[in-house]
């Protein structure tokens, strides 16, 4: 069975305010890689340009914009399920949370 998420979709290079919300399928998880629950994220200068096709690279459409978030570890390996994590993404791919880097906090 194929899971979705929600997520701000990019479906072309138009600027932001074609920006929509809408379902995508989930990336598979492999080894070394973390599912977060995202409950906050900011839009960043690159995120804008990105989307409005003035970056140097242009992802694949369909794409979810965003570099960073904060939210609540939902799968991984090496992490224990419902830890606090920030996520920045070394790169914007076709979910919210490619290449995590992941930082648990106590409690």
């Amino acid at each position: 069975m194929s899971r979705s998420m929600r997520a701000v979709i990019c479906d072309g290079f138009d600027g932001p305010g074609a920006l929509r919300v809408g379902e995508m399928p989930e990336s598979a998880l492999s080894a070394g890689k973390v599912r977060v629950d995202i409950h906050a994220a900011s839009v960043s200068f690159m995120d804008c340009v990105l989307v409005s096709g003035k970056y140097q690279m242009k992802p694949a459409t369909p794409f979810v914009p965003g570099t960073d978030g904060a939210g609540i570890v939902k799968w991984a390996r090496a992490w224990r399920a419902s830890s606090r994590a920030t996520v920045w993404c070394a790169a914007t791919g076709p979910a919210p949370t490619p290449r995590p880097w992941a930082r648990s906090k106590p409690g």
